[in-house]
């Protein structure tokens, strides 16, 4: 049988887990300037490609680095490769990896066809939102304290 200080200890250390827990989950959470960094890294090295001359050849290199560089420091501190954490964010990921490769297909099929090389600053603009928009959409279910099962 149990008595009344077991039962307030036992409340006690399953708080401190609860306050534990929450802590780490915030601490996995990925803070919104790194969202948009990556966002702004994988836009540059797409539309970049519409750029006069020499312009277009150095400046995608540059924001491709910089997209690595940011996806670097977003493992780094995650733990995890983007949209990577669990099943929701793999779908989540999944998603928007449909969504930028369905963009760049169409962008790159009108650039053939006489468009104006500026579509790719379309394509990279729909790379962007996805990233600012589904990243820390992925990240919103780490927030969500587990239920203690009753």
């Amino acid at each position: 049988m149990e008595t009344q200080p077991e039962a307030a200890d036992a409340r006690h250390a399953l708080d401190e887990i609860a306050q534990v827990r929450t802590r780490a989950s915030v601490r996995r959470r990925t803070p919104w300037w790194l969202w948009q960094l990556i966002g702004l890294a994988l836009f540059v090295s797409i539309a970049a490609y519409a750029l006069p001359d020499g312009w277009g050849r150095w400046i995608p290199v540059i924001g491709f680095a910089g997209a690595l560089a940011a996806l670097g420091v977003y493992r780094r501190r995650s733990g995890a490769p983007l949209f990577e954490r669990d099943r929701r964010s793999k779908l989540i990921g999944l998603v928007g990896l449909v969504i930028v490769i369905g963009s760049t297909i169409v962008s790159v099929v009108l650039l053939r066809n006489g468009v104006d090389d500026w579509i790719l600053v379309a394509a990279g603009a729909v790379w962007y939102l996805i990233i600012v928009v589904l990243g820390p959409f992925a990240d919103r279910g780490i927030d969500e304290p587990t239920r203690p099962v009753s």
